[in-house]
């Protein structure tokens, strides 16, 4: 199934209509990765981690094409969070290190959506006591070392198994 139908599929599922259909139509490319985060955030909501991995994935291509180092932190964030509820608290640890990488190079208060802080902070904590500190530092600088690159390929790796 092509993105673009998968995306409609997902909007009609949660009652979201076109949305980030219509602003990826046009070419805006900031209200179309504040679509997708927002799917996601639904998907995640209703229990359907693969659309909000999907979503998340989608979205941090985007950003990073575009060059928006804010929003690939947060889809970075985001994927970490379900990849954590999923058990992998090790992968969840290097993806929120390479968003923390990211999210140093820029004044979050630019971004006036910023997720829930709390919510991600349960997460890491969470994680964190699952894997003991010691594995779990470690994974993190791990993920303070990965390219932005290396760091999309680790958030699709999620998507996809």
């Amino acid at each position: 199934m092509s993105r673009g139908r998968r995306w409609r599929a997902l909007e009609r599922r949660w009652r979201w209509p076109g949305a980030a259909w219509r602003s990826r139509a046009a070419g805006d490319n900031l209200s179309h990765v504040a679509s997708l985060f927002t799917l996601a955030t639904l998907a995640r909501r209703r229990g359907d981690y693969e659309g909000t991995v999907g979503a998340f994935a989608e979205a941090l291509r985007l950003s990073v094409n575009v060059g928006d180092r804010g929003n690939a932190a947060y889809c970075l964030e985001g994927v970490a969070e379900v990849v954590a509820e999923q058990g992998q608290p090790s992968r969840a640890a290097r993806l929120w290190g390479a968003a923390a990488t990211l999210l140093a190079t820029f004044d979050p208060e630019l971004y006036p959506h910023t997720p829930d802080r709390a919510r991600r902070d349960a997460a890491v904590a969470s994680s964190r006591a699952r894997l003991d500190e010691g594995p779990f530092a470690e994974a993190w600088a791990a993920g303070e070392k990965l390219t932005l690159e290396q760091a999309v390929s680790l958030a699709a790796e999620t998507s996809e198994g």
